[in-house]
């Protein structure tokens, strides 16, 4: 019974909103100083911005769950994926921000991993329905994340430009954004009619 009460609605979409949060950190971290340097940014300076980036990860998970707190679960998604946004849309529309996108996107990425733990637990159930949930969650949301690397540098040498990239960027962060946001919603209701 366990088992199966993990596996509902909510949990594959917590697991297709995870799949973006990892798809998109771990290719805009692979990526990110390749993608400055060919900007035109010396590689020491791409080193430190990607490193801005990671640094402000931890002020993200740091807010989330006052931001969890303040506005609940869905639009908390909602905030977190419209940061995430700063990324791929900074980047193919004004590169030249990259500071901004740098710092909103590093901020979301944070709050976006910690976001998603704070709904396994926040979606409800025992032990065995949490564990459940975790195992689906995570497995898709980290094989996603680990095709994220080698799909982008393939697209980029494919296309010899970032724009492609971006874009396959760009949908993994829409995924997270509306599938967090409208998971949450049916998590959080099912969490108080079911537990």
């Amino acid at each position: 019974r366990g088992r199966a009460a993990a596996l509902t609605l909510s949990t594959w979409l917590l697991a297709l909103a995870f799949a973006g949060q990892a798809f998109a950190f771990y290719g805009t971290t692979a990526w990110l100083p390749s993608l400055l340097v060919d900007g035109g940014m010396p590689a020491v300076q791409a080193g430190a911005v990607a490193a801005i980036f990671q640094v402000m990860g931890v002020a993200g998970a740091l807010l989330t769950p006052v931001l969890t707190g303040r506005f609940s679960a869905a639009p908390a998604a909602v905030i977190i994926g419209v940061g995430w946004l700063a990324i791929p849309l900074g980047f193919l529309l004004a590169p030249d921000g990259w500071l901004v996108w740098c710092l909103v996107g590093g901020l979301a990425q944070g709050a976006g991993i910690t976001w998603v733990f704070i709904m396994l637990n926040g979606f409800g159930g025992d032990e065995r329905v949490v564990a459940g949930r975790s195992g689906t969650v995570q497995g898709v949301g980290y094989a996603a994340g680990a095709l994220a690397p080698p799909l982008l540098g393939g697209v980029h040498d494919a296309t010899g430009g970032w724009a492609p990239a971006l874009l396959i960027l760009l949908g993994a962060v829409a995924e997270l954004l509306v599938a967090g946001a409208v998971g949450a919603r049916i998590g959080v209701r099912e969490a108080r009619e079911r537990w």
